[in-house]
């Protein structure tokens, strides 16, 4: 029995083994990676941030409402096939069956919301989006195991009130990498990024970003390590 006021810990954790570390060796990537997956870019004991690496470990299979328009899902489906068919380890499909989707988009005509539009950070994010929330009329309902694997990911589009097709676009894309990585993004940075809140639709995914795709899927965890794990299971040769 181990009590709360034991201070034996288990020693049997096992992440997995990294058996190629070149891709670590990029110095701005990485340290782009560890910003972006763990919320800090530096090795702060006291962090709040312990968060685990979450990651989709079986394939995925896409489902879009059928109440989408027709022009939005075949963008949005072209997207997909151009920019996440050469990442390793990360094998996505479409399917026409909704239960066996792991993520499906919904059209709904309920108000949705990710920050609710009475509080105070719905406020201080309007005075750096005028033009709007990045994920206003669209928001994920998901689940998440222990290991962090979330299956399955429903994702709510209010498309009555988006009205605008480009507009739309953007914000599945965008919320899409997020659900694959998990990545936490920045109020600031590359709006030609995934990894900024403020993102602008681009037609082709950034470098950069499929660079951090392919950090993130390059071993598939048994369990999330944490900052502190990741950092000596990864191990880069740079001061």
């Amino acid at each position: 029995m181990i009590l709360k006021s034991d201070t034996l810990v288990r020693s049997d954790r096992t992440f997995g083994k990294v058996a190629d570390k070149e891709i670590y060796q990029d110095d701005f990537i990485y340290k782009k990676y560890l910003q972006f997956a763990f919320s800090k870019a530096n090795n702060d004991k006291d962090s709040k941030y312990r968060v685990p690496i979450i990651q989709w470990k079986e394939d995925i299979e896409i489902y879009l409402d059928k109440n989408l328009p027709k022009g939005l899902r075949k963008r949005f489906e072209s997207h997909v096939n151009d920019s996440y068919r050469q990442i390793p380890n990360l094998l996505i499909d479409f399917t026409r069956h909704k239960n066996e989707a792991s993520i499906a988009f919904i059209n709904t005509d309920k108000a949705v919301y990710q920050i609710n539009p009475e509080s105070r950070k719905y406020k201080y994010y309007q005075k750096q989006f005028p033009d709007g929330l990045p994920f206003d009329h669209i928001k994920l309902q998901q689940s998440s195991n222990f290991d962090g694997m979330r299956n399955p990911a429903l994702v709510q589009i209010n498309y009555d009130i988006i009205n605008f097709e480009d507009a739309a676009l953007k914000k599945m894309k965008h919320l899409f990498y997020l659900i694959l990585t998990g990545f936490r993004p920045s109020n600031y940075g590359n709006v030609g990024s995934f990894t900024t809140y403020g993102y602008e639709n681009q037609e082709v995914i950034e470098e950069m970003d499929r660079d951090l795709l392919k950090m993130h899927y390059h071993v598939i965890w048994n369990k999330g390590p944490t900052y502190k794990d990741f950092i000596s299971l990864t191990n880069p040769n740079y001061e």
